[in-house]
């Protein structure tokens, strides 16, 4: 499975953090969680206009969106946010082209959300060194492109699990892992 490299190495079960599959027998590769899980019960004004995003941080640590804010309005609305002036300000991904000093990004406010991710694509998979970054990296654009051009655009009140993928995905193609 792609990825489990990180976890091989430690030869930690992943899911230790879940509690599943633990094992108290010396050597074993399955522990119990770190801790236990805490549940809290927010209340909250208006449920019906409220939701809870639990994310990773790897939609943060690299900035691909560099605050939560950012990962609502793309939720919210993915076409107006993909069109913002201000799309790639502070993202990994302007971080890395501005040191080369000889990229120009694409602007987002002057093309259609399915042209912003072409061109992303085509200026960043050139320069990926790595087959298992160009694999996942194309794979997020083709997931991208379609999704960009469906209309309407899904967001995360009409199809959440397409929207929230394609966050993730967004977050892959600003170079965020």
């Amino acid at each position: 499975m792609p990825g489990e490299e990180r976890w091989r190495v430690l030869e930690v079960e992943p899911t230790r953090a879940l509690g599943h599959g633990h094992s108290d027998t010396m050597g074993s590769k399955f522990f119990a969680p770190n801790r236990r899980p805490e549940i809290i019960e927010w209340a909250v004004e208006d449920p019906e206009k409220t939701m809870l995003l639990l994310s990773s941080d790897g939609l943060f640590s690299k900035n691909a969106f560099t605050h939560s804010e950012r990962v609502t309005n793309f939720l919210v609305d993915p076409e107006a946010f993909c069109r913002r002036r201000d799309f790639f300000e502070g993202s990994c991904l302007y971080l890395a082209l501005s040191q080369q000093h000889k990229v120009q990004l694409p602007a987002p406010n002057e093309c259609t959300m399915a042209q912003l991710f072409e061109q992303i694509y085509a200026l960043v998979l050139p320069s990926l060194n790595d087959d298992t970054w160009s694999d996942a990296y194309s794979s997020a654009y083709s997931y991208l492109s379609v999704f960009a051009h469906e209309q309407p655009t899904p967001n995360i009140r009409t199809q959440p699990a397409k929207t929230l993928l394609a966050a993730s995905y967004v977050a892959v193609l600003l170079l965020s892992d």
